[in-house]
């Protein structure tokens, strides 16, 4: 969706705009230096606002091996703002040929044996360390390949109103109502109250969906009545 398509639901919101009408070129301008500022403050949150993008990388001049990182340091294969997530990932032949590849965890990756060979990557695995992203295939691609990646990115401000941004799931909505408060005072505009909550309850369903799921890790100890053998010394930390 067109960023100003964002701004204009914004201020049909607050009834400035009627149905169908565009603000002019100077308000898209202005109502985006508010989303960024705003999408800045949600940073300092720790919310990051994401949208969904096909990335398409050339092979490196050390040409493919099995593994790529893409990061802003200048070691990484791709220096640039790593993706937050891979929804999918396929290499792409000279004659338009793709192939799809299927993610895997560490220990099926850890488990093949040979991942020097030349061959289509079908499987990958994803790594995280830090801000870089490193990807791992099982096979070393063909050195006219491209890597095609749909992925989750974070919205980093540096877009115009007329760019076109495939927001994550439910991002847009809550980003126009969230837009429609801040802009509210600068209209003049009484802001009304079912637009306040609806605001609100978009943001905390936005929070809710991408939170990380916390896992509790019971100490060895406590789970020594779970065991059917063994004991827990406290001496040296294991259990036996």
């Amino acid at each position: 969706m067109l960023l100003s398509k964002t701004i204009d639901g914004a201020l049909r919101l607050l009834g400035v705009l009627a149905a169908g009408e565009e603000a002019s070129p100077t308000e898209h301008e202005d109502a985006l230096d508010r989303l960024n500022g705003m999408i800045d403050g949600f940073n300092i949150q720790n919310f990051t606002v994401s949208h969904l993008q096909e990335k398409v990388y050339s092979p490196p001049s050390i040409g493919w091996t099995s593994k790529v990182t893409i990061g802003t340091d200048i070691n990484n294969t791709f220096v640039e703002v790593a993706p937050m997530s891979v929804q999918a990932a396929f290499f792409r032949d000279i004659a338009g040929v793709d192939f799809k590849m299927t993610p895997i965890g560490i220990n099926e990756w850890a488990d093949m044996v040979w991942k020097n060979i030349v061959a289509p990557p079908l499987k990958y695995y994803e790594n995280y360390y830090g801000h870089n992203l490193a990807l791992q295939f099982d096979t070393v691609p063909y050195a006219n390949y491209t890597l095609h990646l749909i992925c989750k990115l974070p919205y980093v401000g540096n877009y115009k109103p007329t760019d076109n941004i495939d927001w994550d799931y439910g991002f847009e909505e809550m980003l126009r109502y969230q837009l429609a408060v801040r802009l509210a005072p600068e209209y003049g505009m009484q802001l009304r109250a079912d637009i306040a909550a609806a605001a609100q309850n978009l943001m905390q369903n936005i929070k809710r969906r991408n939170a990380d799921n916390k896992t509790l890790i019971v100490d060895d100890g406590l789970q020594q009545g779970t065991r059917r053998y063994g004991y827990y010394d406290i001496i040296s930390g294991v259990t036996r």
